[in-house]
């Protein structure tokens, strides 16, 4: 078994595994230091049986923890650095074809993706019709190719304008103010929203390096001082950078003398008081209005 330098603190060994009902495939060696855990998963693994691999699925040792002070799942790691690490030890190329890794790769890179449904999307690729593949490789070309930002709301479109702001039907006086295209889709969905929209592209958050400036709160600003609007609502998410975000923005608006009011907030219908937050119920309280 391989050793790092300036000494390590546990050995995951074949004995340790067995016992604690994980993978006696792996022996893995851990620094002392929990910030180097990523350096020494990539780099250091010790010792893979790669006998007993060849006729198992690698991605059944996705689950294998580490203890380096509190619990770590691999999990937590991407499947692409997963598959890399087994590329390293020359694993894959006795599993899967080059492509076929590579598709699973990019597959476990996307969200909500984990190394068994990585694969397994990328067998229903291999299986499926090429006319279906393509179709697939097509429409994930489209989006990034023809999908761009409208030039007056900046909500996603195909077109240099969007639907709902070219839709004559709208209230074009009223602003629904918004985070995401994502919260557009949402708000839209209730079928209530008769308004347009501005998308911001996210929220004020000067820990992330989220400046005014890297938001469309300007291109706002002037749409508001050119066109007859009457009134802003916003509709950040109801949080600190979206409560912050909304004042700042309502502090540069006051001058143009519009309306802003926000989304209301409080006891959602169907739900009882009694398991309601202080935080839900202060905000049902001060937002309380006239029983009709």
């Amino acid at each position: 078994m391989h050793t790092l330098p300036d000494g390590a603190a546990k050995y995951y060994d074949t004995e340790t595994a067995q016992k604690n009902n994980r993978f006696p495939e792996f022996s893995v060696v851990q620094s002392p230091n929990p910030g180097d855990f990523r350096v020494d998963f990539y780099k250091r693994v010790v010792k893979l049986r790669t006998e007993k691999m060849q006729n198992r699925p690698v991605f059944q040792f996705a689950c294998l923890q580490l203890d380096i002070g509190i619990k770590l799942s691999i999990n937590r790691v991407s499947c692409g650095h997963i598959v890399s690490l087994f590329k390293l030890n020359g694993v894959m190329s006795g599993v899967y074809t080059e492509s076929l890794s590579r598709l699973i790769e990019e597959f476990g890179r996307l969200p909500g993706i984990g190394p068994k449904t990585a694969e397994r999307l990328g067998f229903h690729i291999l299986k499926a019709q090429p006319a279906e593949a393509m179709a697939l490789a097509k429409a994930i070309s489209d989006v990034k190719s023809k999908i761009k930002r409208c030039k007056l709301c900046y909500n996603l479109c195909e077109e240099a304008v969007c639907d709902i702001c070219s839709d004559q039907r709208r209230q074009r006086s009223t602003i629904c103010v918004v985070e995401q295209p994502r919260d557009v889709i949402s708000l839209e969905k209730t079928g209530a929203c008769n308004w347009v929209y501005h998308v911001l592209g996210g929220h004020i958050n000067p820990l992330e390096g989220i400046e005014p400036d890297d938001l469309t709160i300007d291109q706002l600003v002037e749409r508001v001082r050119k066109g007859d609007v009457k009134e802003v609502i916003m509709a950040t998410n109801p949080n600190l950078a979206g409560d912050g975000t909304a004042l700042y923005i309502s502090s540069l608006l006051k001058p143009a003398g519009v309306k802003i009011t926000r989304l209301a907030r409080g006891l959602a219908a169907g739900s009882t008081i009694e398991y309601s937050s202080g935080k839900i119920l202060t905000d049902a309280i001060m937002g309380r209005r006239e029983l009709e």
